[in-house]
């Protein structure tokens, strides 16, 4: 099975942890090849890394996760994951493929 390299993001890096240890157990042959805390370092590591698809939260301090990835030419598929209700209408009017 090939493998998809995939970038996560979020600011608590509690969850990060949490995501790489999911994506280990459930999807071994997926590559987390970045997983950045800093929303200011996306178009970067997206560049550099080329990711296939990214999983990242919506809220980071002083950002917003759905309006810095429209902001990226080339970005890869998301899937957003947050546990605000109030940004969850806002996840529907984006490109995510996948809105949890």
């Amino acid at each position: 099975m090939r493998s998809l390299p995939v970038l996560l993001a979020d600011d608590d890096r509690d969850q990060l942890r949490y995501l790489e240890d999911l994506i280990r157990t459930l999807r071994p042959h997926w590559t987390v090849v970045a997983a950045i805390d800093d929303i200011a370092e996306l178009p970067n590591v997206i560049r550099s890394e080329r990711p296939e698809l990214c999983i990242m939260d919506i809220g980071f301090e002083g950002a917003n996760g759905i309006d810095a990835m429209r902001d990226i030419d080339g970005a890869p598929p998301i899937i957003y994951v947050t546990g605000d209700a109030s940004a969850a209408g806002r996840g529907f009017d984006s490109p995510a493929i996948v809105f949890i």
